[in-house]
């Protein structure tokens, strides 16, 4: 069976789990994968998985939320929204979760840095736990506060940061998730929570010379991990509503709202200390009704739009 989208997420989120040597939950991110470093809270953590394995899904969150740095109630804004973008599947009820899905809460009060609520990746379909009275969700994410089976718990003392745990959840008539416990001890506590899964965002027929479409197929270019000196680009996946009647209609430009019917193509490039605009690059795709952001990622994987173009269907 081939792998989705949502695999891509699960394997990653594991990976990071299973070599993460020094881990510590702080707000200010510093990751290096080469070492095996992630001092990251649940936010950040998430956003890396994407960045790594779905970064295209990652700058339609960004995109949307006008967040660079998406927090936790960045995600749930996205999640919660009236309409996702293709890519991003809303799941409605606790039952119909799945490993690889993102799921995500807000707090009722947002403070300037401090918490904003969770993220978290699910590690395997939930199951209910009728002693209990609780759905049970096995999550990787990254947290200071001790949940089920929590492998973070050391012989008594724990240790916050990346790991993986199990959070109970009570749901309402409809099925969809009410309130969470975190671990042994903690309430239920009731919040606004919302479910997203990840899906391939489908290509775009292309134009030949003799004006023709042929389908070109699905499929994700290896880019060179950043610092590698690498020339090589990732691309994002064009949209499959493209039209088939378009043309261009102008340059595209940052901060540039999209009507109904434009789509625009835009060419990133990884900014370097100086000013310095260096490769690699990467490509993504806006459609209606969305903002083209200046830059896509964060940190060291900062990517400015370097230029593009706008397309109208008629």
């Amino acid at each position: 069976m081939e792998a989705t989208r949502a695999d891509d997420v699960a394997a990653e989120a594991e990976r990071i789990f299973k070599h993460a040597h020094h881990t510590h939950y702080q707000h200010d991110p510093v990751i290096n994968p080469r070492t095996g470093t992630y001092d990251v809270d649940c936010s950040a953590f998430v956003a890396h998985v994407l960045e790594v394995v779905a970064r295209e899904h990652l700058a339609l969150l960004t995109a949307q939320t006008k967040a660079p740095n998406p927090r936790a109630v960045d995600f749930y804004e996205f999640f919660a929204s009236p309409s996702l973008p293709a890519g991003w599947k809303r799941v409605a009820t606790l039952a119909d979760v799945r490993r690889g899905d993102v799921v995500a809460w807000r707090l009722p009060t947002i403070k300037p840095g401090e918490d904003t609520g969770h993220v978290f990746v699910v590690a395997q379909t939930p199951d209910y736990n009728a002693a209990a009275g609780a759905w049970v969700v096995h999550v990787y994410d990254s947290s200071n506060i001790i949940h089920y089976d929590d492998s973070r718990d050391k012989s008594g003392k724990y240790h916050s940061g990346v790991g993986t745990g199990a959070i109970r959840f009570q749901v309402d008539d409809s099925g969809a998730p009410t309130k969470f416990q975190f671990g042994p001890g903690d309430k239920f506590h009731a919040l606004p929570m919302a479910v997203a899964r990840l899906e391939r965002i489908a290509a775009a027929p292309k134009t030949t010379e003799h004006g023709a479409h042929e389908q070109r197929k699905e499929g994700r270019k290896e880019e060179p991990r950043h610092g590698t000196g690498g020339a090589t680009a990732a691309s994002s996946q064009m949209p499959s509503d493209l039209g088939s009647g378009h043309r261009i209609a102008r340059a595209a430009k940052a901060g540039e709202h999209l009507g109904e019917g434009e789509f625009a193509f835009a060419t990133y490039v990884l900014a370097a200390q100086g000013g310095m605009l260096l490769a690699p690059t990467t490509f993504a795709c806006w459609g209606p009704r969305q903002t083209i952001p200046a830059s896509v990622g964060s940190g060291s994987s900062t990517y400015l739009l370097a230029g593009g173009v706008v397309f109208r269907n008629f």
